[in-house]
């Protein structure tokens, strides 16, 4: 454990000797294709932490639970990871429609505990990526096709097809999180949709398909056009992706998108993609392959690359699922290998997964962070007086 290690708060600067990261600006900046610390050093930042799916803070900002928010970023940084993603709206739930099926707003104090989340992150020196929408808004769930669940799934389809929902979804979503926010010291930025392949009508689903209700790949790239050209517009500096596996690169690369939704400013800043040994196969395995070899092989362009999600008990399952290799690796190896591949980080699932773990596994992924963040990110610290008029 990492606890009392004054050189972990890379970001809030709390240790002696350390002055505070401004707050006027956001964390990390988007270099060539790193990322970068935003405090003119040109030191390589890189996002290493877990997915938040816990009930009551990473499934829906109704239930939101500020105590139970602040007790995984702390236990995150204590081992020493550097950032969270934050699954903030999992299944759409907590927005709200008129009768016509338009997004009107939020439920009550989303903003605020979406604010209070990058605060808590911000205190305690890790960064958080904001996820706004995922496949799981194109399913019913566990309880079915109740009438609420039926309506809620209804009125998301409309929201990502129709260009006047997607405009309320904008005006009453979109505006209100990103001017609430600002600019955020502990804001990474915002993954607008997550798996959006597994919504794709079977047609357009090369990557495989999976919701109960289907969606097509050009509605999809329009809408995060015009998303991510509004996020921009009102939130300059917070840092977009969409997340999905290596194959589907070509299908959000900028002039894809600015040709769909005709928004010169609403492409990605990053790829994200995903990699389960036991679903993916050995060619889309970001611990085999560099970015520049994804992108001669799927296109996409050069950009940082991250890895969104990947299993937190061992990376590779020794020949098991699609993975047919016979190397088997933990979580400290995976990390080591985006590092030294030129990655810009990744995110295990995941933290709900962590906390459940008995003292044996808990103790090997506590160390997987600890010695990954010892070997490689411990000169990460911010240090204030770098460039105080940035």
């Amino acid at each position: 454990m990492l606890v009392g290690l004054t050189s972990l708060v890379y970001l809030c600067g709390e240790s002696v000797g350390q002055l505070p990261f401004p707050s006027n600006r956001f964390p990390v900046i988007v270099d060539g294709t790193l990322l970068r610390i935003n405090d003119c050093s040109g030191r390589r930042f890189f996002l290493a932490g877990m997915v938040d799916n816990k009930p009551n803070s990473g499934c829906q900002l109704s239930l939101y639970d500020h105590a139970e928010m602040e007790t995984q970023i702390v236990n995150s940084k204590a081992i020493g990871a550097s950032a969270m993603r934050w699954n903030a709206f999992l299944k759409g739930k907590d927005l709200r429609w008129d009768a016509d099926g338009y997004v009107v707003g939020m439920c009550d104090s989303a903003v605020e505990h979406l604010k209070d989340g990058c605060d808590l992150a911000y205190k305690h020196g890790i960064v958080l990526q904001i996820v706004l929408s995922t496949a799981h808004f194109l399913q019913y769930g566990w309880d079915g096709q109740t009438p609420e669940n039926v309506t809620r799934v209804s009125n998301n389809k409309f929201m990502y097809e129709d260009s006047v929902a997607t405009q309320a979804y904008i005006d009453h979503v979109i505006t209100p999180i990103t001017e609430g926010i600002g600019v955020h010291p502990g804001l990474f930025g915002y993954c607008i949709i997550n798996e959006a392949s597994g919504m794709y009508y079977d047609e357009d689903a090369e990557t495989g398909t999976w919701s109960d209700v289907k969606v097509h790949l050009s509605s999809f790239q329009k809408f995060v056009n015009r998303v991510a050209s509004a996020i921009h517009d009102h939130q300059s500096g917070a840092i977009c992706s969409v997340s999905g596996v290596a194959e589907g690169l070509y299908q959000y690369s900028d002039s894809v998108l600015i040709s769909a939704g005709g928004k010169i400013n609403g492409i990605m800043d990053i790829h994200q993609i995903q990699f389960y040994p036991t679903n993916h196969g050995e060619d889309w395995s970001p611990y085999l392959h560099t970015p520049q070899e994804f992108v001669t092989a799927y296109g996409g362009g050069l950009k940082p690359f991250i890895c969104g999600e990947t299993p937190i008990e061992g990376m590779i399952n020794n020949g098991r699922g699609k993975f047919k290799g016979t190397e088997e690796f933990g979580l400290e190896e995976a990390y080591t290998r985006l590092w030294k591949l030129g990655y810009s980080g990744g995110f295990a699932w995941s933290y709900n997964v962590y906390a459940g773990m008995d003292i044996t596994k808990k103790t090997t992924t506590d160390s997987a962070y600890t010695n990954f963040y010892l070997n490689y990110l411990v000169n990460c610290d911010f240090n204030g007086s770098q460039c105080p008029n940035h």
